[in-house]
């Protein structure tokens, strides 16, 4: 099951894609990868026809650049963790930009900051994911294996409270809501 190929024919159907990976690569140095729900709900929708995802565009970045040059309409504010969004209000457009050194769990744990540390900190084994932009591939195994099973769990236990806390819901809610949206089965830890 080639996982990129289904994610890059669903992902190329939305211009904002292809324009978010160009300003992206143009005001970063470094590695990109895209995380979040653009990835795992396309692929899910190829596969199993689940509705199409609104498009959220979340990067993580190697290295971002002191001084954005960005395209005509668009500006740059920041989101609620401090690290830049940018944003065109005309056509109601967005991009988050992470850097790599700035990632919540990395800095709780005191983690290096990598990719892999970053995959083994999202709160729920769907999310543990990501498309690396450079190579043209998905990468992260737990992410893979969920999609494949059909199935969404805890990948980080202090992360997915963290998480559903900050939707107001419990870990249990969380974790169904997100299969539900999916049309996944799920799985509760043992312990909450």
């Amino acid at each position: 099951m080639d996982l990129t190929n289904k994610f890059l024919i669903e992902a190329e159907k939305y211009p904002e894609f292809d324009e978010a990976l160009e300003i992206v690569n143009n005001n970063s140095n470094g590695n990109v990868w895209l995380i979040g729900g653009f990835i795992y709900r396309n692929i899910v929708a190829s596969l199993y026809g689940i509705e199409k995802p609104i498009i959220d565009l979340d990067f993580i970045v190697e290295d971002p650049i002191d001084k954005f040059d960005l395209p005509k309409n668009w500006i740059v504010s920041k989101n609620r963790f401090g690290n830049p969004k940018l944003i065109n209000e005309i056509e109601n457009k967005s991009i988050d930009l992470v850097p790599l050194d700035n990632i919540y769990s990395m800095l709780y744990n005191n983690l290096e900051p990598t990719i892999g540390n970053y995959l083994k900190g999202v709160p729920l084994t769907i999310q543990s994911m990501v498309y690396d932009v450079k190579n043209k591939q998905i990468i992260g195994d737990i992410g893979i294996k969920s999609i494949k099973n059909k199935l969404v769990e805890v990948n980080d236990l202090h992360f997915g409270q963290y998480a559903a806390s900050k939707k107001g819901k419990s870990l249990s809610q969380y974790i169904i809501g997100m299969a539900k949206t999916l049309n996944f089965n799920y799985k509760l830890p043992d312990k909450i």
